[in-house]
């Protein structure tokens, strides 16, 4: 199952690249240096662990319809193919999707409408990761995505975010009460602050 999400996952996004983005990644690869990759890493750490905490407390509330159906089906999957796919597979072809294909028309929409469009998207976003408590988080992380890509037209710098969160997400690190959380805090307010426009 893992396997055949990557396959289709990989030819969508060469799709995407290959039809709207082939000469503008060039381009960002350019201009992409270790600061932007600095920003978000710290923007990535400190989005996981708004998202982790908020996940913690639809946690205790009760609300993990499917949580546990989700879960064996993908530590039903082999080891590797799970890495590959939830650390660079996913966020790459999410982010063609998402923020490449669907964001990309934002501009010619009219100015109040702007909003509403990016929150569907973000919405549309979340409720494909499954159950109800991955929507909610990935509805939130997709709005965050979706204000990084817009403000700074690149998606070499959600592709790392997005990295970023999902090493996180599996990892578990940073959740909840724990020591990591204070010391991932400190790494991302040192790569934000550090910074350079």
């Amino acid at each position: 199952m893992v396997e055949a999400t990557i396959i289709i996952d990989v030819l969508m996004a060469y799709f995407i690249y290959r039809s709207i983005y082939k000469g503008k990644l060039e381009v960002e690869f350019n201009k992409f240096s270790f600061n932007n990759i600095m920003y978000m890493l710290g923007l990535g750490i400190l989005t996981y662990l708004i998202c982790a905490n908020i996940g913690y407390a639809i946690i205790n509330s009760g609300l993990t319809q499917g949580l546990d159906t989700y879960q064996r089906s993908i530590n039903g999957s082999g080891l590797i193919a799970k890495l590959l796919l939830v650390t660079m597979v996913a966020p790459i072809f999410e982010e063609f999707m998402f923020r490449v294909l669907l964001l990309s028309v934002v501009d010619s929409i009219r100015p109040k409408f702007k909003y509403v469009y990016v929150i569907f998207v973000a919405f549309v976003f979340g409720s494909i990761h499954g159950t109800l408590y991955h929507a909610v988080i990935g509805t939130l992380f997709a709005l965050i995505l979706s204000f990084v890509y817009l403000r700074y037209k690149s998606v070499l710098n959600t592709i790392v975010l997005h990295v970023v969160y999902n090493i996180l997400a599996i990892t578990g690190l940073g959740t909840y009460n724990g020591i990591s959380f204070g010391i991932l805090l400190m790494i991302a307010t040192a790569c934000i602050a550090l910074h350079k426009k």
